[in-house]
């Protein structure tokens, strides 16, 4: 008798599959949820065993977050979305892998410094914010110019801006500067001190003694805070309830001016 044998191979099957993290996959009657290599034999129509290899990668969903900072009165786009205020905001996308992606925005919206208050003294233009300035003119900003006051070399049209951490205030209304008209005491007629002071000021003159002059003191945004007349060349202004800032101190005589910077610092 003869007998033949043949032999059949074994029939190996691969499969390979790709779930997102929080998914499962059913497999030999199991549900898989971690990435490996896993095996099932099954009885083929040939009567031999088929093997089927399943390799299974689980993708992690994705997790961004992102910071930002913008100005107030800016609107940053995010996904679609124009944002202006301050807060978390969250959005669901899908990654290269098909899987949930969760991109998550941190912003923060820095208020803009109060717009300035300018005031014309003589030749000079003051603003009203201690710092931050900067001066422009209908061209553009002025190179140099960002202190709380400026003095003008041409004649024109001025305002000024102020910064603070990256943020600029809206435009101080604009000072048309056309040069000066009025007569100006020398510097040496008039003095002021203490300066800086806290409860009391001196303003003291040596050469007016019996003349009729006014006197008005001003904050730094043009609000007036006092005024009178003086026949005498030396008084004394009580300051005691002022808060803290920069004055100005304005004395007219005739057709005479001049302006005393001064600091109230308690």
């Amino acid at each position: 008798y003869f007998i033949h044998l043949k032999l059949t191979p074994l029939r190996d099957t691969l499969i390979t599959r790709q779930i997102c993290s929080g998914q499962s996959f059913q497999f030999n009657q199991q549900n898989l949820t971690q990435t490996g290599t896993y095996l099932a034999y099954f009885p083929a129509s040939n009567g031999c065993d088929s093997l089927v290899r399943l390799m299974l990668q689980v993708n992690n969903l994705s997790n961004r977050l992102l910071r930002d900072t913008i100005c107030e009165g800016q609107i940053y786009p995010f996904q679609g979305i124009p944002l202006t205020q301050s807060g978390a905001y969250t959005v669901f996308l899908t990654n290269s892998a098909g899987c949930d992606s969760i991109l998550t925005l941190e912003l923060y919206v820095r208020f803009r410094p109060a717009k300035s208050m300018v005031i014309r003294v003589l030749d000079t233009l003051y603003s009203s914010a201690v710092s931050g300035n900067q001066w422009f003119d209908l061209q553009g900003s002025i190179t140099g110019a960002t202190l709380n006051y400026f003095v003008p070399s041409n004649q024109g049209s001025y305002f000024v801006r102020v910064g603070l951490s990256g943020c600029l205030s809206e435009p101080s209304d604009t000072i048309s500067f056309t040069g000066t008209s009025a007569q100006t005491f020398t510097k040496s007629e008039w003095i002021l001190y203490p300066n800086p002071a806290q409860d009391f000021v001196h303003i003291q003159g040596s050469e007016f003694q019996g003349e009729n002059y006014e006197w008005r003191v001003m904050k730094h945004d043009g609000a007036l805070v006092k005024q009178g007349s003086s026949y005498t060349s030396h008084w004394i202004v009580s300051t005691e309830n002022w808060s803290n800032g920069i004055y100005l101190m304005q004395i007219i005589l005739k057709d005479r001016v001049q302006f005393l910077r001064f600091v109230i610092a308690k």
